[in-house]
């Protein structure tokens, strides 16, 4: 009895996995259906998209097709421009390097005829600085001979300075002025007793040139130094001087005698010369 219990307990188990298996089967079947349709609609959706790509990609295709052959038509049409330009460029360039060379040969005859000027200039030069120190020379002999030809000189020379000052070439020949170590050469100095001559030019030696600004050669000259105190023997008249002086009076004017103060001027005596006429004559 309890065996055919426990076979029918058994049986209804049995039964009961069936109907339940079957339940299972019938869920999972419909899940699959669910699923299929789900992936068929899926798969018509990416169809559907997948042949919209395709569409848009022909037409991109097809514009960048187009695109392509202007560009390469303009691109053409640039390198027919440029050659033609380089073509005439080479012939521009060789007009160029033809005027080039012509503008060399200029210059180089310009240059060539520039330093033969520049030669003949510097010989004139050297020529009017030759010229003009024998002028100087001959001045500074008649200025303690011939005062009235010395002065003569000293304004030819004064014109000449002025007419060769507008050709550039400036000549270093005052006195009086204050030395410039870049346009004099102090040779020697000379004492003073004026502080206001101190530092400035007693006498020039040789005279000094400049050309266009460029020195060609520094003044030669005497500078006055100031001492404090001194007295220039030249300027002074001595008590001996001054009886010389009478004594040589007195014989040339027979009994006249003059006397003179320290600080009297001598007078000017008149001298026969061999055509009869007077003649100034002044000196101790």
């Amino acid at each position: 009895m309890g065996i055919k219990k426990k076979i029918k307990t058994l049986v209804q188990l049995f039964q009961k996995g069936r109907t339940e298996d079957a339940q299972l089967l019938s869920t999972v079947a419909q899940s699959v259906t669910e699923v299929q349709e789900q992936l068929t609609t899926v798969r018509t959706a990416m169809d559907n998209e997948l042949h919209d790509s395709i569409e848009r990609l022909s037409g991109l295709q097809e514009s960048f097709m187009t695109q392509q052959a202007e560009n390469i038509e303009s691109l053409g049409k640039t390198v027919r421009e440029l050659t033609s330009g380089l073509r005439k460029h080479d012939m521009s360039l060789e007009d160029l390097l033809e005027t080039i060379e012509q503008a060399s040969a200029k210059d180089q005859t310009l240059n060539e005829a520039l330093h033969e000027e520049k030669a003949r200039s510097a010989s004139l030069v050297s020529l009017l600085m030759a010229y003009h120190d024998a002028m100087f020379s001959l001045r500074s002999v008649l200025q303690k001979n011939d005062e009235t030809w010395a002065e003569q000189f000293r304004l030819i020379d004064g014109q000449l300075q002025g007419q060769l000052a507008k050709s550039g070439l400036e000549i270093l020949s005052g006195t009086g002025v204050s030395v410039d170590y870049d346009l004099h050469e102090v040779m020697s100095v000379r004492e003073t007793g004026d502080k206001q001559k101190n530092a400035t030019i007693a006498e020039v030696y040789t005279c000094g040139y400049v050309y266009l600004g460029k020195v060609l050669r520094k003044a030669q000259i005497v500078a006055y130094r100031y001492v404090e105190g001194y007295r220039d023997p030249s300027e002074e008249v001595s008590e001996d001087m001054l009886d010389e002086a009478e004594d040589l009076l007195c014989e040339n004017s027979g009994s006249t005698v003059l006397s003179f103060a320290p600080d009297a001027e001598i007078p000017v005596l008149p001298k026969q010369d061999p055509d009869g006429e007077d003649r100034a004559q002044t000196g101790l």
